[in-house]
């Protein structure tokens, strides 16, 4: 078996270990800015969706909205919650932080405070995985995600 000459082998491994560089360095660039608004869920084909639970194994929350309504609060409407508190964002992260939550079923709040997390895809775009009980009778759960895109002001 033929060896490279000594000045490629260099060469190419001083190539390599530049990708690897900046590659690296890419992933700490991180999206910390998002526009004020609404946040909604972005109807997917069946068909994505099926992937989704296929290939990743979570299933995909259907109807959420965020709404980021100046530069401290929010408030979220989903299938059978909404909650109102203030946000702050860390790097690639927006964090909720609940001081209030109710069911649209029933018209007691609960003043219930905890955080939740959505990763910042980009300016116009957060998702956040998390899991969700099967039924309200079981402590089974299924892990979800929950992608929202921007659609403007409120």
């Amino acid at each position: 078996m033929k060896e490279f000459p000594q000045h490629i082998s260099k060469a190419f491994k001083l190539i390599i270990l530049s990708l690897i560089v900046l590659s690296c360095a890419n992933q700490d660039v991180a999206t910390s800015e998002l526009k004020e608004g609404k946040y909604a869920w972005k109807e997917q084909s069946k068909l994505a969706m099926a992937l989704n639970e296929l290939v990743y194994g979570r299933g995909t929350i259907i109807g959420d909205t965020l709404t980021l309504i100046d530069s401290v609060s929010f408030h979220t409407i989903s299938c059978g919650n909404f909650g109102y508190g203030k946000y702050k964002i860390e790097g690639d992260s927006l964090y909720l932080n609940y001081d209030s939550t109710g069911k649209r079923y029933d018209s007691s709040m609960f003043y219930e405070k905890y955080t939740e997390v959505y990763y910042i895809e980009d300016s116009n775009t957060v998702t956040s995985e998390f899991r969700v009980k099967k039924s309200l009778d079981s402590d089974e759960s299924r892990k979800v995600m929950s992608r929202l895109h921007y659609i403007g002001g409120e």
